[in-house]
C-alpha cells in the first residue's frame, strides 16, 4: 500500500473516531473545516434517523391499536347482525306458518 492510501485511511480512521465520539474542533483551516462540517453533517443526520424511527414505531403502534380495535368492532358487529338477521327470519317462518 503506498503511503498515500496510508495517509488517507489514517485520515479516515480519526474522522470515524471523532463521528463516535462526537467532539470535533471548529477551525479556520480549510481542511479542518470540512472536517468538521462533515462529521457534524453525519452526527445531524445520525439524530434525525434516530427520530424519524422512533416517531414511525409510535406510529405504527397506534395503527396497530386502530386495527385490532376495528376487528374487535367488526366482529361484534357481525354477529350481533347475524343474531338479528336470525331473528328475523325466525319471526318470518313464524308469521307465515300461523298465517
Amino acid at each position: 500500500m503506498s503511503s498515500v492510501a496510508a495517509s488517507a485511511i489514517r485520515h479516515l480512521e480519526k474522522m470515524v473516531e471523532k463521528i463516535k465520539t462526537g467532539i470535533v474542533v471548529f477551525s479556520r483551516n480549510p481542511p479542518k473545516l470540512l472536517e468538521y462540517i462533515m462529521v457534524k453533517t453525519v452526527i445531524v443526520s445520525d439524530k434525525a434517523e434516530e427520530a424519524i424511527v422512533v416517531m414511525i414505531k409510535k406510529f405504527t403502534n397506534l395503527m396497530a391499536m386502530l386495527q385490532r380495535s376495528l376487528s374487535r368492532s367488526i366482529l361484534l358487529a357481525s354477529l350481533w347482525f347475524g343474531l338479528l338477521f336470525t331473528m328475523a327470519l325466525l319471526l318470518l317462518a313464524v308469521i307465515y306458518s300461523i298465517g
